[in-house]
C-alpha cells in the first residue's frame, strides 16, 4: 500500500515538475528571446522615404538592445501601399498568425491595429499624436497593450526658420488631408506655431492623391507668401505635384520632412525618423524582456535635422541667412 501511495506522489510530482518547465521555459522566452524568437509583424502604411528610415532605425534599435534576428525575434515587414482594406488585411494576417509582436509606422497603422489588437502588444512609431489616434487618454494613460514613440513635427522650429527667411510673412499656406487624423492635428499645430509671427496659415483640402494637384494650384494663388506643407501619408507621396504648384507661382516650400529639400522645398525642420525607429525598438525590446506596456509611457522623440536647399531658394529670388545655412545639418549642393 505505501509502495502505491509513494508511486502516486512521484507521478503527481512528475507532472506538476513538468508544467513548471514548460511555464519557466515560456516565461524564460518572453524574458530574453532565447527559446522560440518572438514573431515581429511590422506594418507600413506607405512605402515612402520616412518609412524606410524608421525601419532602418528600428533595425539599428533591437541590434543596439543586444536582440539578433533569427534568434531572439523575427521580423515580418508588411506594407498596405497606401491602401486602407489592405492593412486591414495585413492585422487581421498578423492576428491570425499569433503574433507575438506589432510594430506600426503612421496614424493609419496604428489605428487598425488598436481595433484588432486587445492583448497583443503593440509598439507604435512614427505617430504625430498617439492620444488623437486613439490610443490612450494620456501618455501614462493609455490601453494596456500598447506603448510607442511619437515623432509630433517639429512646428514652432519651421514657424522660425519660415520667419527668419521672410519676416515680412503674413501669409502662409499648405495642402491638407481631411480623412487622416495625424494630418489635421498637424495642421492646427501649425497654425498656432505661426500665429506667434503673427502669420496666418491658409488651409486648404485634398482628400485624395488626384486631388492634390488642384487643391495646391488653388492654394497658391490664395495670396500667400510660402508654403508650409504639413505632413500626411498622402501627401507625401503626393508632393511632387504641390512643388509644381509653388514653382509655377514662385513661391518658396518650407518642409516637416528631410527628403522635401531633395524634391524642390527651400528647406525642412524634420524629425529624424530613422531615430525614431530606434526608439521604438528599444521600447520593443524592453516589452520583449517582460515589460509591461501598460506600464511604459509614450513618448516623442526630440532628435531633428535642418535641411537646407540654397539652390532652390536663389532660383526663387529668396536668400537664406548665414546663420541659418552655418546651423544647417544637411546644406544640399
Amino acid at each position: 500500500m505505501w509502495l502505491i501511495v509513494k508511486r502516486l506522489a512521484l507521478g503527481v510530482f512528475l507532472i506538476v515538475a513538468a508544467a513548471a518547465v514548460l511555464l519557466v521555459s515560456d516565461w524564460g522566452r518572453r524574458q530574453t528571446g532565447t527559446k522560440r524568437p518572438w514573431k515581429i509583424v511590422l506594418a507600413r502604411y506607405v512605402d515612402a522615404q520616412f518609412a524606410e528610415d524608421t525601419t532602418r532605425g528600428i533595425e539599428a534599435g533591437f541590434a543596439e538592445a543586444g536582440l539578433q534576428e533569427g534568434k531572439d525575434y523575427t521580423l515580418h515587414i508588411r506594407s498596405a501601399q497606401g491602401d486602407l482594406a489592405t492593412l486591414s488585411t495585413i492585422m487581421d494576417a498578423a492576428k491570425t498568425e499569433e503574433a507575438d509582436l506589432v510594430m506600426t509606422i503612421s496614424t493609419p497603422t496604428l489605428q487598425a491595429a488598436l481595433r484588432r489588437f486587445e492583448e497583443t502588444p503593440v509598439v507604435f512609431t512614427t505617430v504625430a499624436n498617439a492620444i488623437v489616434a486613439g490610443a490612450g487618454a494620456s501618455d501614462t494613460d493609455h490601453q494596456p497593450n500598447v506603448t510607442g514613440v511619437a515623432t509630433a513635427s517639429a512646428y514652432a522650429e519651421v514657424a522660425e526658420v519660415l520667419h527668419e527667411c521672410l519676416p515680412s510673412a503674413r501669409r502662409v499656406g499648405t495642402v491638407f488631408t481631411p480623412g487622416e487624423a495625424n494630418c489635421v492635428y498637424n495642421k492646427e499645430q501649425v497654425a498656432a506655431a505661426l500665429k506667434k509671427y503673427d502669420i496666418e496659415l491658409v488651409a486648404v483640402a485634398a482628400n485624395s492623391s488626384a486631388e492634390v494637384s488642384d487643391a495646391a494650384t488653388a492654394l497658391c494663388s490664395r495670396d500667400i507668401d510660402a508654403l508650409a506643407q504639413v505632413v500626411s501619408n498622402m501627401l507625401d507621396s503626393s508632393f511632387p505635384s504641390i512643388v509644381r504648384a509653388a514653382d509655377k507661382a514662385e513661391l518658396p516650400i518650407f518642409s516637416f520632412l528631410s527628403d522635401s529639400p531633395r524634391k524642390g522645398a527651400v528647406m525642412a525642420v524634420a524629425r529624424d525618423y530613422f531615430d525614431a525607429g530606434r526608439e521604438g525598438a528599444l521600447v520593443a525590446a524592453r516589452v520583449i524582456r517582460g515589460e509591461n506596456p501598460a506600464e511604459i509611457p509614450f513618448t516623442n522623440v526630440r532628435t531633428t535635422r535642418l535641411v537646407v536647399n540654397p539652390r532652390k531658394a536663389r532660383k526663387l529670388g529668396l536668400t537664406i541667412p548665414d546663420s541659418l545655412l552655418k546651423r544647417a545639418d544637411e546644406v544640399i549642393k
